[in-house]
């Protein structure tokens, strides 16, 4: 029974202290929005052909390594100094900022 009323007593005692965390605001949110409104990244879904009309020519280029299957597409970087165009097959799947 003292087993008992120990682990109730520290539960209480647990459930007593006061848990925080760091929750962005508005204004980051709003920084956030500005910046990746300002410079327009490639789209999902845009194709290879199509990111090179509209940006140029990468700075560099990455290809994945290993054997091709249809669960393990290939994937490609490309590097374009301020963001990186990865892409699945030949469509992006994401435009990272730097």
């Amino acid at each position: 029974m003292s087993i008992l009323k120990t682990l109730l007593t520290a539960g209480l005692i647990l459930a007593a202290i006061p848990v925080h965390a760091a929750v962005p605001g508005p204004e980051r949110n709003a920084r956030m929005v500005a910046v990746s409104s300002s410079q327009a990244y490639p789209a999902r879904g845009m194709s290879m052909k199509q990111v090179q009309a509209r940006y140029g020519q990468p700075s560099s280029t990455r290809t994945s390594k290993g054997q091709i299957k249809k669960h393990w597409p290939r994937i490609t970087v490309w590097n374009y100094g301020s963001f990186s165009v990865y892409f699945e097959k030949s469509r992006v799947l994401h435009s990272i900022p730097h």
